[in-house]
């Protein structure tokens, strides 16, 4: 295949831009340094073709870098994969040929795009075949030291990290936050839902903010590092962040003093900080005015609509609000008792504000949930789900997460797939930074036969959420349902090697093993699963099935 002459190209969800230097997945610019973004160019404007090492190596450093690039190029060519969420071992995009080069191996469109000078520059294919002669080749002059890694890592890096501030109406690139668990300052325990719920509260507020310029982390991976004290670089690492939110909460009478501040992950830069003091009914404004300071200090570029919205908030009751925290706290237990308990203190939020949104959007998580543990029927879980969803709605719009449990149970009950599918996009432009909406919608896609673009809705809600087990389990389902079993096979043993005592992760292994053909290593999986987990009625039939497989009939009965 030839080079694909056009100034965007467009593979699975991802469309790179060539004029603007920018990657973006489902309109959502993927933050990429600029060597790794050369890569990705000149891979995907040669779709099917072998590009070899030295071919890259000219192009990136120059025909006559002397310096050993090895490592410069792997460093750019695993930033590739980790953007378009790919895997060395079974690519989806990128191919290794060892000791040859990389192709691209994923179909591209070439889009029309406004005449511009482009931001990447594409060299000519070359007029001869790629493919190198079959001598040995003369051995590369390397510096005795390691500033040839120094260099290197300058080139990378410098432009990326250290570009100054953006200019105002200059495009701002997309960075990644995290909201750290804040600190109960009571010293009461009972009070810990109180600093959950602020933690949550904020993580959803920032997460409404524009999607191009700012990611949230999920709460999710956020609250690992509860109680820890792991250092801010380390959190910055393992969860891919630019920032750092943390702070504290402490309640006195009838007022909340919240002590919040913003710390650069790279460097470890304090650089804001402020204490809040209101009143408890208006600690939804309060949250408010925290995102909107951070928007200011990171220099996001708000629509008036956006700048409404954080200025446009009523009192809440200040015993229902309560309530809801309460009620949220024993929700993210995910617990049978907690969720009951939940479903509760939802209600009488509820029944206090009528005019409260959040106690139904609450009441819906609940019944979603109930089903997934097989305590409701779907019968008994997605009408209700969808009603409290569609009260919370009724009362405020703008709510993201209403929608993807409407559509949830538009999907799994009612089979109205078109319909969930316009609630989870709908449900995903106003919270991009839903893990679990995507998690979910990748399951419809899947469902539908969608196989790429469901692989890269899970691997957004990766990103997301990096430490979840829930999405790193889920992220094998679309290649089970597509009939690759190896590609499922390596992300469910991730997850078991995750957490071994995760039935679910057990299951679905032994699952894809047994589509490999591999039924005693399927029947040691499932059989785990059912010591994890002996009342789950598919893990039991499944058990049985692989017994039979295996000719022991007899004990299958």
């Amino acid at each position: 295949m030839g080079t694909v002459a056009a100034s965007r190209l467009q593979f699975g969800a991802f469309e790179l831009d060539l004029a603007t230097g920018e990657l973006r997945r489902s309109g959502s610019v993927v933050r990429l340094p600029p060597q790794p973004l050369k890569v990705l160019a000149l891979l995907a404007g040669r779709p099917g073709a072998l590009v070899t090492r030295e071919e890259l190596r000219a192009h990136l450093w120059g025909e006559e870098t002397f310096v050993d690039f090895d490592r410069g190029l792997n460093f750019c060519v695993n930033q590739v994969r980790a953007a378009l969420g790919d895997d060395a071992d079974s690519p989806r995009f990128v191919e290794t040929l060892p000791r040859r080069g990389y192709r691209f191996i994923a179909p591209v469109t070439g889009l029309p795009g406004p005449a511009a000078s482009p931001g990447i520059v594409l060299p000519a294919p070359p007029e001869t075949p790629a493919e190198p002669p079959s001598v040995p080749s003369p051995p590369r002059r390397v510096w005795p030291i390691t500033i040839a890694a120094v260099a290197i890592g300058l080139v990378l890096t410098s432009a990326y990290l250290e570009r100054p501030p953006s200019a105002p109406g200059a495009p701002v690139a997309h960075r990644m936050l995290v909201v750290l668990p804040f600190a109960n300052l009571t010293g009461d325990p009972e009070e810990e839902f109180l600093s959950d719920g602020v933690t949550e509260e904020l993580t959803t507020q920032l997460a409404g903010l524009p999607r191009e310029q700012l990611g949230i982390i999920a709460r999710t991976s956020a609250m690992k590092y509860k109680g820890t004290k792991a250092a801010v670089d380390q959190i910055g690492r393992e969860l891919g962040v630019d920032y750092v939110l943390e702070g504290s909460v402490r309640r006195g009478s009838d007022r909340l003093r919240i002590t919040a501040q913003l710390i650069d992950a790279r460097t470890q830069a304090h650089l804001w900080a402020e204490n809040y003091e209101r009143e408890l009914r208006d600690v939804l404004a309060l949250e408010r005015e925290v995102t909107s300071a951070i928007a200011g200090e990171i220099r996001l570029q708000l629509t008036p609509q956006q700048r409404q919205r954080l200025s446009d908030v009523r009192p809440v009751d200040v015993e229902a609000h309560e309530m809801y925290l309460r009620g949220r706290h024993l929700w993210n237990k995910r617990s049978p008792p907690a969720l009951q308990q939940a479903i509760e203190l939802f209600s009488e939020a509820a029944a206090k504000d009528p005019r409260y949104a959040l106690p139904h959007a609450g009441l819906a998580d609940c019944y979603v949930l109930l089903h997934q543990h097989g305590l409701l029927t779907p019968a008994a879980s997605f009408p209700r789900a969808r009603e409290e969803a569609q009260a919370a709605l009724d009362l405020d719009p703008t709510l993201a997460e209403p929608l993807a449990s409407r559509a949830n149970a538009r999907f799994l009950f009612e089979w109205d797939w078109a319909g969930a599918e316009r609630d989870f996009l709908r449900s995903i432009e106003l919270n991009p930074s839903q893990a679990t909406a995507h998690q979910w919608y990748a399951e419809l896609l899947t469902a539908t036969g969608r196989t790429e673009a469901a692989l890269s809705e899970v691997a957004r809600a990766r990103e997301l959420d990096p430490l979840s087990l829930i999405v790193r389990t889920a992220s094998g389902r679309p290649f089970y349902y597509a009939r690759r079993p190896d590609e499922a096979i390596a992300r469910f043993r991730s997850a078991v090697e995750m957490d071994p005592s995760f039935l679910v992760a057990h299951a679905l292994l032994g699952r894809a093993l047994e589509a490999k053909g591999r039924h005693a290593d399927a029947l040691a999986e499932i059989e785990q699963a059912l010591v994890l987990g002996p009342e789950e009625p598919t893990t039991v039939a499944e058990h049985c099935a692989v017994l039979a497989r295996l000719g022991r009939r007899p004990e299958a009965l």
